[in-house]
């Protein structure tokens, strides 16, 4: 669904597969590789992002961890 590009499938086609979609992610179907940085560290992700390969996540440290 990101990076189809405004206008190359029609607003109602993709309503249309909203719950397709929910239903493959439900069953574990889906599978979309991802890497988490710190967001105090945000300098690291912002490189690899431009890198092909899993998506960047941005994540706050946990409460009393850091690094």
């Amino acid at each position: 669904m990101s990076g189809s590009g405004a206008g190359s499938v029609s607003a109602a086609d993709i309503k249309g597969q909203i719950p397709v979609s929910i239903k493959l992610m439900a069953e574990g179907s889906v599978q979309v590789p991802f890497r988490t940085f710190l967001l105090s560290d945000v300098s690291a992700p912002w490189t690899a992002s431009a890198q092909a390969g899993p998506r960047v996540v941005l994540v706050p440290p946990l409460s009393g961890v850091t690094g």
